[in-house]
């Protein structure tokens, strides 16, 4: 082989790469956005807006499953895993407040990693929920989901996390203290 035409496949390699590395970084972006738009939607009571999303955010998703597939090399870029985490986290929290199985999701993500940090972050919203339903005097609502934080929580802390688990791992520990207030002053509120 001539040594400019293997310096050429490698250049030409490099830069198909890096366009799809764009590419994704761009989709990913909008995944982003749309996820957190779902979380909010929750937030403010429009579980219908949220399942509408949630559909937008599949294609999203599905378009950068398929540009992966194509080029294995963006697989693991950090704009796509931060977009996977939050959309993980917006359809577990859609789950928890429609009183679906949270776990009862079609495109889970394989990476762990990418699933502490979306339980982590679920417990955080369900506390932030649990503040909405307090305020609206809806204490059934705050036992219900306090439950499935406890379980989620109980699993998290089953792991040896280490590294970026381990600090998911303790931040859903502050999420749980927040939510053991909630529950104590609603005790007085019976």
């Amino acid at each position: 082989m001539n040594l400019n035409s293997g310096l050429n496949k490698i250049a030409q390699r490099y830069a198909l790469a890096e366009k799809k590395k764009r590419e994704l970084r761009e989709l990913s972006a909008k995944l982003q956005k749309i996820s957190k738009q779902i979380i909010f939607s929750l937030h403010r009571g429009k579980n219908d807006e949220a399942m509408k999303q949630s559909s937008e955010a599949e294609v999203l998703m599905k378009g950068g499953l398929s540009l992966i597939k194509k080029e294995r090399l963006i697989e693991d870029e950090g704009a796509w895993r931060a977009a996977t985490e939050e959309m993980l986290e917006a359809n577990l929290f859609l789950n928890a407040v429609l009183g679906e199985d949270i776990l009862d999701l079609e495109d889970r993500p394989e990476d762990p990693l990418i699933m502490i940090g979306a339980l982590s972050d679920l417990i955080g919203e369900l506390v932030r929920y649990s503040i909405s339903c307090a305020t609206n005097k809806n204490n059934a609502e705050i036992i219900r989901v306090a439950k499935i934080a406890d379980k989620v929580f109980e699993m998290l802390l089953s792991l040896d996390a280490t590294g970026y688990a381990r600090t998911k791992v303790d931040q859903a520990r502050q999420h749980i203290r927040k939510l053991e207030e909630i529950k104590y002053d609603l005790s007085f509120n019976v």
